[in-house]
C-alpha cells in the first residue's frame, strides 16, 4: 500500500556502504535530476541499460539480417519500407516477392513464407531453363490466402502459373478465384500439401453446381461469365507428383495432372466440381500420352457433376481404397488405357444422369466405364483389373444395356492386351457386364458367391476328366473331344444363358437362351426364334442358295420354300405354293 512521507522517514535506512534502503513500499512518481543515476544493486545504471538495448534494435533494422534462401511476405504490413524479403522488411505481395526471387538469373532454393491473410493477384514465371527449386509456405489454409483477385473473374488468369522450374512445394494455403489455382508445368518434382481450392473456373453459383438444373441451363452457365476454361490445378509434363491432404470444392474441375511421369494421390477431397475430380490426362486425348505410375488412394469424390476418377491414356495407374458419391457420370472412367488397376473402391448413387455440369454428355454408362486402344501400349498386361469393389444405387446413365450396368466395356477389341480380370466385386446394377466386343475375360466372379460344394465341384471334376485344361467359372476343351451320350446343359436362373463357340482370332458364335426366345449370334449377324414359330433375321442382306435343279423333297416338305434357279439366265426366284415351285416376277 502506499506510504505516507512523514512516515517515508522512519522506515528508510542506511547501509553501510550509504546507500538508502527503501521499504517495501509504493513509490507512483519520482524524478532523477540531470546527473543522476538509478541503478539495481552494484549493477549498471538503469537508464543507461535502456539506451544500449534501443541502439541494438536500430542496428538489428539497419542491417536486416536478409536470408537468401527464405523469402517472408506479409500483406498486412502497411507502413513504408524498402522491401527485401527479411523478417523485419517482408514483401507485402505475393507476386513481388516471386518476381524478385525467382528471376531468370536466379539459382538457390528459395523458400517463401506467407504469413496469414489475403494476397490478390496472379503470379506467371516462365524460366529460360530449369535451373532453380523453391516452396511457399503459408501459415495454415485457415489463415492465408492466395487469390486471383479479390472476387471471381473469367478474366483472371491462373493464380499460380510455374514453367521450367526444378522443384516446386506449396503448402498450407487456400487458392481462389482464378482460372486454374496451381499450374505448374515442364518441372521436376511438384508437391501440394495441406491446400485448400474454391473458385477456380467457376464462380461457385450453388445451383450450377448441386446437379439441380437442366442441361440447357448447365450448357448456358458454361457459355457464360460465371466459368473459365480452368480448375482446381493442372500438372503438366512433370517428372513425380505429389499431392496428399487437399481439398477443392466449387470448381469447374478438380485435380488435372497430363502427360506426368508418376506419383501419389492421397486423401484428397472433392465436392461439386462441375466436371471430374480427379483426371489423370492425356495430351494427345489417346494412349499415346497420358500418366503412368501413379498411385491414388484415401480420396473421396462426393457431389460430383462427371466422374469421380477419370483416366486417358498412360499405363500403371492404380486406384486403391477410394470413394465415389453421387457422382453424374460413370464414378470411374478409363479411356485408351492400359494396367488401370481398381481395387478396393466404392461408389454410390453414380450415373444418375446424362449430361454432365457443361452442359454435354457425359460418360455415363456403368460404374465402372472402359472404351478404346487408340495408341495403347501392348504390355503384355491387362487393360483392366478390378478387384473387390462395391457398386450400390446404381443408376443407368446413357447405358445401351437399358439397365443400371456395373462394367461397361466398349471398343476394346482386337489388341492383345485386350484382356481384364474382374473379381470379388459386389453391385445391386442389373446388369453384371456389358462388353459387347467380347474382349478377353480372365476372370470374372460377380458377384461373390459360395461357389460350388466340395461334392459338387468333385463331381464336376469327374465327368471333365483328362479333357479339362482350365476350370475359371467355365468349361474349356482344347481337344477334340465327343459326348457320346447325355446331353450339355448350360443353365442360369432368371438370366440369360450362353454358349460361346470361338475361332482363334475370329469373331464369336454364340447360342442363347434368352427371355421368351432363344438367338443365334454371329457378330452383327442374328437369327431369332419364339415358341410360337416366329422368327426374325438381322443382318447387312439375306442371300438365299442357289441351284440349277428343283429340291428333290416332297410337296409337303417344300413349301413355303425359296431358291434360286441357276439353270436359266438370268437366274429366277422359285417359290414353292404347296403344289409346286413357281417363278417369282419381279416386273
Amino acid at each position: 500500500m502506499p506510504v505516507k512521507l512523514r512516515r517515508l522517514r522512519y522506515l528508510i535506512d542506511q547501509g553501510d556502504d550509504g546507500r538508502l534502503i527503501f521499504p517495501d513500499a509504493e513509490i507512483t512518481q519520482g524524478v532523477i535530476t540531470s546527473g543522476g543515476s538509478l541503478r539495481y544493486g552494484s549493477g549498471a545504471d538503469v537508464q543507461t541499460q535502456i539506451d544500449a538495448v534501443v541502439a541494438s534494435v536500430a542496428a538489428i533494422d539497419v542491417h536486416s539480417h536478409v536470408q537468401e534462401s527464405v523469402c517472408y511476405v506479409d500483406s498486412k504490413r502497411v507502413d513504408a519500407y524498402t522491401e527485401d524479403g527479411s523478417e523485419s522488411l517482408p514483401y507485402k505481395t505475393l507476386s513481388a516477392a516471386c518476381t524478385a526471387k525467382l528471376a531468370n538469373d536466379k539459382t538457390e532454393f528459395v523458400s517463401f513464407r506467407v504469413a496469414s491473410g489475403n494476397y490478390d493477384g496472379t503470379v506467371s514465371l516462365d524460366k529460360d531453363t530449369a535451373n532453380q527449386s523453391f516452396e511457399i509456405i503459408g501459415a495454415g489454409r485457415n489463415s492465408t490466402f492466395l487469390r486471383g483477385a479479390a472476387s471471381f473473374s473469367s478474366a483472371t488468369g491462373s493464380v499460380l502459373y510455374f514453367r521450367d522450374f526444378l522443384d516446386i512445394t506449396v503448402k498450407n494455403v487456400t487458392i481462389s478465384n482464378g482460372l486454374y489455382g496451381f499450374y505448374p508445368r515442364s518441372c521436376r518434382n511438384v508437391k501440394l500439401f495441406n491446400c485448400e481450392f474454391k473458385n477456380l473456373g467457376s464462380d461457385g453459383e450453388e445451383k450450377y453446381h448441386d446437379q439441380s438444373e437442366s442441361q440447357a441451363n448447365q450448357a448456358a452457365f458454361w457459355a457464360g461469365s460465371g466459368t473459365s476454361d480452368g480448375g482446381t490445378c493442372r500438372i503438366r509434363s512433370c517428372t513425380d507428383v505429389r499431392i496428399d491432404n487437399c481439398r477443392t470444392s466449387y470448381c469447374l474441375r478438380g485435380f488435372r495432372i497430363q502427360d506426368c511421369g508418376g506419383g501419389a494421390l492421397t486423401n484428397l477431397r472433392g465436392y461439386k466440381t462441375l466436371e471430374s475430380f480427379i483426371y489423370l490426362a492425356s495430351g494427345t486425348y489417346n494412349g499415346s500420352g497420358g500418366c503412368s505410375n501413379f498411385y491414388i488412394s484415401g480420396c473421396v469424390a462426393e457431389s460430383i457433376f462427371h466422374a469421380g476418377y477419370q483416366v486417358i491414356g498412360g499405363k500403371n495407374n492404380t486406384i486403391q481404397g477410394c470413394t465415389a458419391i453421387n457422382c453424374a457420370s460413370s464414378p470411374f472412367i478409363s479411356w485408351h488405357s492400359t494396367d488401370l488397376r481398381i481395387i478396393g473402391c466404392t461408389a454410390d448413387k453414380c450415373c444418375t444422369k446424362t449430361w454432365i455440369g457443361i452442359g454435354a454428355l457425359g460418360d455415363s454408362y456403368g460404374q465402372v466405364f472402359m472404351s478404346g486402344i487408340a495408341s495403347v501400349e501392348d504390355t503384355g498386361g491387362y487393360l483392366l483389373t478390378c478387384l473387390n469393389n462395391t457398386f450400390t444405387q446404381c443408376g443407368v446413365g446413357r447405358a445401351l444395356s437399358g439397365n443400371s450396368t456395373m462394367f461397361y466395356f466398349l471398343l476394346n477389341a482386337n489388341a492383345s492386351n485386350s484382356r481384364f480380370i474382374i473379381d470379388g466385386n459386389h453391385t445391386d446394377a442389373l446388369v453384371p457386364l456389358y462388353n459387347p466386343d467380347s474382349i478377353t475375360e480372365l476372370l470374372g466372379q460377380y458377384p461373390v458367391s459360395g461357389g460350388p460344394s466340395q461334392s459338387e465341384f468333385d463331381a464336376l471334376e469327374s465327368d471333365v476328366g483328362d479333357n479339362t485344361t482350365e476350370l475359371v467359372n467355365r468349361l474349356k476343351l482344347d481337344t477334340a473331344q465327343t459326348l457320346s451320350s447325355g446331353w450339355l446343359t448350360i443353365a442360369r436362373t432368371n438370366d440369360d444363358a450362353t454358349l460361346w463357340i470361338t475361332r482363334s482370332g475370329s469373331s464369336t458364335l454364340k447360342l442363347e437362351a434368352k427371355n421368351g426366345y432363344g438367338r443365334l449370334r454371329y457378330s452383327g449377324a442374328k437369327f431369332d426364334l419364339w415358341s410360337s414359330g416366329r422368327y426374325k433375321m438381322d443382318g447387312s442382306h439375306l442371300q438365299l442358295p442357289m441351284n440349277a435343279s428343283a429340291p428333290t423333297d416332297n410337296a409337303s416338305n417344300s413349301k413355303g420354300g425359296l431358291w434360286v434357279d441357276s439353270s436359266v439366265s438370268p437366274h429366277v426366284l422359285k417359290f414353292h405354293d404347296g403344289v409346286e415351285w413357281k417363278t417369282v416376277s419381279l416386273s
